[in-house]
């Protein structure tokens, strides 16, 4: 009989064991991370997303205890590294620093094996801070001195595109749409001849991101018009929104994870880079490379992210440019 007991308080003590092995997370408490973090960048080294992403490895990886290694895969406009991030394994050992132009634009202009809804959005690390620009020697000094005369003459104001369907381009044409403007669109190959053809009066606009416009606009050359976000560095310059022009006209940049990532790993990296903004030294590393340090958490980024999708989605739809 005693050693009936004996079994039976065996197997149950077994049960026991088994039901709070299947309780357990994916990862024990405080156990992430145990090894080595890759972060994928989809476009080529130097750029601003492989800068932005090694700043903060650099500076994560102090605070996850683990090496953080940048991996740049590139290829097809953003999409090579994408699809290889979206298809990682969800173990928070592969994490994907996520722009706008390959996560949102290109799953709707080109057929892809990912979308929108690909990725966990755990933490957003900046904003580069876009700017619709002027020649300086213009007779627009403002947005609505611009506006005004593109109401008077519909079609003939010049609009120096960055490209075709980049993130700059369906962003202005969003912004169109919600000025009931219509401006001349000529495509140029970069940001650089572009804002060539502001400088030499070939074209009287053009919309791009800081590093582009500020070294103009400090020697005199350029005028901002309006910005994605009000900045302390260009007093008096509204932002779009202010101008009651609703969206976010700012490029942006943060770590996202393949969907399926544990909870245990989206909140460690969050809780990481949003102590991250408190860090003199890493706000003055993304200055120097003209980001501006912007944390968003995982519910306000992916609520960011999908307004913005739906905002270009609109404008894609209306060019007729997405993929069947």
């Amino acid at each position: 009989m005693k050693q009936m007991k004996s079994v039976i308080a065996v197997s149950v003590f077994a049960v026991l064991l088994l039901g709070l092995a299947l309780i357990q997370p994916a990862f024990a408490e405080g156990d992430y991370p145990k090894k080595p973090i890759t972060v994928v960048v989809c476009y080529s080294p130097g750029g601003d997303a492989d800068l932005t992403a090694r700043l903060w490895a650099d500076f994560a990886e102090k605070k996850l205890g683990q090496p953080v290694i940048v991996v740049n895969k590139t290829g097809g406009g953003g999409v090579a590294g994408t699809t290889f991030a979206a298809n990682a394994k969800a173990d928070g050992y592969t994490l994907y620093f996520a722009q706008a132009g390959a996560t949102i634009i290109a799953p709707q202009t080109a057929k892809t094996s990912y979308d929108v809804n690909s990725f966990v959005y755990i933490s957003r690390v900046m904003i580069g801070n876009c700017g619709l620009v002027v020649n300086a020697e213009s007779p627009w000094n403002s947005l609505e001195d611009f506006v005004k005369d593109a109401k008077a003459k519909p079609g003939q104001l010049i609009f120096a595109s960055p490209g075709a369907a980049t993130w700059l381009t369906l962003a202005m044409q969003h912004w169109e749409m919600s000025a009931d403007v219509q401006l001349k669109q000529v495509e140029h190959q970069g940001s650089a001849p572009a804002v060539t053809s502001v400088l030499g009066n070939h074209a009287d606009m053009s919309f791009l991101f800081p590093q582009s416009y500020a070294p103009q606009v400090k020697a005199g050359k350029l005028r901002v018009l309006a910005l994605g976000e009000a900045s302390p560095v260009y007093p008096g310059v509204p932002s779009f929104n202010e101008l009651g022009y609703p969206g976010e006209f700012f490029g942006w940049g943060g770590v996202a994870a393949p969907k399926g990532v544990p909870a245990e790993v989206v909140e460690k990296v969050a809780a990481v880079t949003k102590s991250l903004m408190d860090d003199p030294a890493f706000v003055k590393a993304l200055e120097n490379i003209h980001a501006t340090p912007s944390y968003l958490g995982p519910v306000e980024w992916t609520e960011a992210i999908n307004r913005q999708h739906e905002d270009l989605a609109k404008v894609i739809d209306k060019l007729g440019i997405r993929a069947n």
